[in-house]
């Protein structure tokens, strides 16, 4: 992930990740090719939203906290928030899996109660970081926006509700919840849209390309452009 040079812009980079995944997610219809498009960019935007909480919880929460005098109990509030949408994400996930105990709501309903909370989430976490960005220094900020990522990439994968949310036991949990999900994701076959990663072309050897016939010029190299909006595929 690319992050800016403030915690704000980090952190809205995220935003406009998650959206373009809830964007495709909502629009996603099933078809004779893909038969479980729905269910699978509905993991995959489950998935991001689940490593976005994850990662601020662990990393940008304990700076709101330590920041100002009433950085805990505005972290808190976020923290409960928080719980909210990962208990309504629990509930989408479930209408998807064919859980016999998940609530029985129309899944309309259960994308729309997600979208009202994510987007709520959102306007006051940036309200948070906004004043993170005004409490700290250049490399302060750079070093936050660094631990998000590297928080972000270890994350778990689902929801947890009803797991600890607390500073030191939720760092904890995050940790364990993580290697279970990746588990689970392998043996649930859990078909996870990945990011797309930049690939070299293979480049043979001047002396296999004499015994193949096969002759390989050197090409500039491309030249990669920013992508156009924030989605991230």
């Amino acid at each position: 992930m690319n992050r800016g040079s403030s915690v704000t812009a980090s952190v809205q980079e995220d935003h406009q990740r998650i959206r373009g995944q809830l964007r495709a997610a909502l629009a996603a219809v099933p078809d004779h090719a893909e038969p479980h498009r729905p269910q699978v960019m509905c993991e995959t935007f489950l998935a991001t939203l689940s490593r976005h909480i994850s990662a601020v919880e662990d990393v940008l929460y304990p700076a709101v906290r330590e920041s100002r005098p009433d950085g805990r109990s505005a972290s808190n509030d976020q923290v409960h928030a928080a719980r909210e949408i990962e208990r309504s994400m629990r509930q989408l996930e479930g209408s998807f899996a064919g859980d016999r105990y998940a609530v029985a709501t129309p899944r309309a309903e259960l994308w729309t109660d997600l979208v009202t909370l994510f987007e709520s989430h959102v306007q006051d976490e940036e309200r948070l970081t906004t004043r993170l960005d005004a409490d700290l220094g250049e490399a302060e900020r750079a070093e936050l926006a660094r631990q998000l990522t590297a928080r972000h990439n270890v994350a778990p994968t689902r929801p947890h509700p009803h797991s600890p949310h607390s500073r030191r036991a939720g760092r904890l949990t995050h940790r364990l919840w993580s290697l279970a999900d990746r588990a689970m994701d392998a043996m649930d076959n859990r078909q996870i849209v990945p990011k797309a990663a930049a690939r070299r072309p293979v480049r043979n050897s001047r002396w296999t390309q004499y015994l193949l016939g096969r002759a390989q010029f050197e090409e500039p190299e491309p030249r990669l452009d920013p992508p156009a909006g924030g989605d991230d595929r």
